[in-house]
């Protein structure tokens, strides 16, 4: 009876062994890495909103607009923008141009430039700085 549970055992843990090597891919050719998933990315609106706090960014090309509401009892920093690229994950900041603290209440409206080179379609994470902390994700349409 010790041998029949043990061929069992065996089994199972073959069984087990075969299914996860089936269902791994391996890549189209020897010593290549995987292709990495496309990610479609809209150029246009991007938002942003917490408690209290919305921003938008209204983005053409390499510039664009931010519009941040401080919807909050309490001041808050100037905002910025921090862009991850999707390629090689380096940050970048774009430039933002007349950003001031913003007072509890009050929206403010400034231009942003991103960099020469920079491409919506290749910015894997749009971030909103406010005095240089980040504060999350900007969210396309």
């Amino acid at each position: 009876m010790d041998s029949a549970r043990r061929v069992g055992r065996w089994v199972a843990a073959a069984a087990v062994g075969a299914a996860l090597l089936v269902s791994c891919e391996a890549p189209a050719e020897p010593g290549s890495p995987s292709p990495s998933p496309t990610v479609a990315a809209a150029p246009g609106r991007y938002t942003f909103s917490l408690s209290g706090l919305a921003a938008s960014l209204d983005l053409q090309g390499t510039s664009g607009e931010l519009e941040v509401r401080n919807g909050t009892d309490r001041p808050l920093g100037a905002p910025g923008i921090v862009w991850l690229g999707a390629v090689d994950g380096r940050e970048r900041e774009a430039i933002v141009g007349g950003a001031e603290p913003i007072p509890p209440g009050e929206t403010v409206t400034v231009e942003v430039d991103f960099p020469a080179g920079f491409r919506p379609q290749r910015a894997g994470l749009i971030i909103l700085t406010l005095d240089s902390v980040r504060w999350g994700a900007l969210n396309p349409p």
